[in-house]
C-alpha cells in the first residue's frame, strides 16, 4: 500500500499493488536478465532544452501498471503463493506467473523489453547514447521519446504526430494522457511555447 503524490505534496492517489517476493529467486533458476535501462536525467534536460529552443510540443503520458504488460519467459519458470485472504482453490495451490510483477528480479527487464518492442514496431529507433531516448523521423517530423520506467515524454513539433503516437500507444497498454508537461518525475515544469522558456 502506497500514497501517490504530487510534486507539490498533495495526494495523486491511493494505490495498492501486489507484489511478488523477489528476494527469494535464484539466479539461474528463476531469472536470468535484470538489466532494464532508464532514461538519464542529463538526456531529458538536453532533450527539454532543444524542445524549448525550436518551440516543439511537450506533452507526457503514464503506462498504468507497467510491469504487468511484461511477459515472463517460457525458460524460467515462477511461481508465487497465494495473496493473504485470496486463496482460492485452498492454500496448497500457487500461481504460475505469466505476466512481470512488481518485486520480481526480472520485472523492470520485461517491462523494458516490451514497451522497446513496441516502439520499434511503431517505426522508433534508440539512440546510441541512451538505450531508453527513441526517435522516429519521417516526412521532415521528427517525435523524440524518453522512457523513464512508466514516464513517457513526448516531443514533437507536430500535435497531430503526437496524438497519433498516443493512439498507437493506447492499443496496446492502459495510457493515462497528461497532457502537455506540467510535472516531470515529480518536479514541477513551466513550459512557455510561444516564448520559447522552459524553468525546472
Amino acid at each position: 500500500f502506497l500514497i501517490k503524490r504530487n510534486a507539490d505534496g498533495t495526494i495523486d492517489k491511493y494505490k495498492a499493488r501486489l507484489v511478488a517476493q523477489g528476494f527469494s529467486q535464484r539466479p539461474g533458476v528463476d531469472f536470468d536478465q535484470v538489466f532494464a535501462p532508464t532514461t538519464r536525467i542529463a538526456a531529458l534536460r538536453t532533450i527539454l532544452a532543444q524542445a524549448a529552443l525550436e518551440g516543439e510540443h511537450v506533452e507526457s503520458i503514464d503506462i498504468s501498471n507497467a510491469y504487468l504488460n511484461g511477459e515472463m519467459s517460457k525458460e524460467f519458470q515462477v511461481y508465487m503463493r497465494q495473496p493473504e485472504g485470496f486463496e482460492q482453490l485452498g492454500p496448497e495451490w500457487v500461481c504460475l506467473l505469466k505476466k512481470g510483477l512488481y518485486g520480481l528480479k526480472q520485472g523492470g527487464c520485461l517491462w523494458y523489453e516490451k514497451h522497446r518492442g513496441v516502439l520499434e514496431q511503431l517505426g522508433f529507433t534508440h539512440t546510441r547514447t541512451d538505450p531508453s531516448v527513441y526517435v522516429w523521423e519521417a516526412d521532415g517530423i521528427r517525435i523524440v521519446v524518453p522512457v523513464f520506467v512508466d514516464d513517457i515524454t513526448i516531443v514533437c513539433k507536430d500535435k497531430g504526430r503526437i496524438q497519433w503516437f498516443k493512439d498507437e500507444l493506447s492499443k496496446v497498454f492502459k495510457i493515462k494522457d497528461l497532457g502537455p508537461i506540467s510535472y516531470l518525475l515529480g518536479i514541477k515544469v513551466e513550459y512557455d511555447r510561444e516564448k520559447r522558456t522552459l524553468q525546472l
